[in-house]
């Protein structure tokens, strides 16, 4: 719902700011922000303008709001160490999205089997939040294992958020 998505915003916002303690980036991680880090760089630093660029060839899909927000929290520019650690920052908030969409899955699944339709995961993504398009979801589905017209949605929640 819009109302989640806002409470999101708002978690990933302060979360930042506050210096809570994130997982490290792993090696592979930190070896592809330092090559991000070296193609989108500005004088040394990236700042609201290249983020959205680095950040998506960094392996992370931010929705334009989460964007905006992170660009106003990067306002001075980041340093190479800082966009490292933003980036193990938004990697972590991306692990916990994972769990908050089996969670919202699980609302969906009455029998507990941790199933859902396609019928009613295409509803679910047209209708609800950030609306995807039919073409959208249809492209998504294709990378989908359904078994007899239903997905597990743990899986699906871990194939939206991998780094891949």
């Amino acid at each position: 719902s819009d109302n989640t998505s806002s409470i999101l915003s708002i978690k990933s916002h302060s979360s930042y700011k506050e210096n809570i303690v994130i997982m490290p980036l792993t090696e592979d991680q930190a070896n592809e922000c330092q090559h991000v880090f070296s193609k989108f760089s500005n004088g040394g630093k990236i700042g609201p303008k290249e983020l959205g660029n680095a950040v998506r060839a960094g392996g992370l899909n931010p929705s334009e709001a989460d964007l905006e927000l992170w660009k106003s929290e990067v306002k001075s520019g980041l340093d190479v160490d800082g966009f490292k650690k933003f980036m193990g920052s938004k990697f972590d908030e991306t692990n916990d999205s994972t769990d908050e969409i089996i969670d919202s899955f699980r609302a969906f699944d009455s029998s507990g089997s941790g199933m859902i339709s396609v019928v009613e995961l295409k509803h679910i993504l047209t209708s609800m939040g950030e609306k995807m398009t039919n073409k959208e979801v249809q492209v998504l589905l294709d990378e989908c294992d359904v078994d007899d017209g239903k997905i597990d949605y743990a899986n699906l929640a871990k194939m939206l958020y991998s780094k891949d």
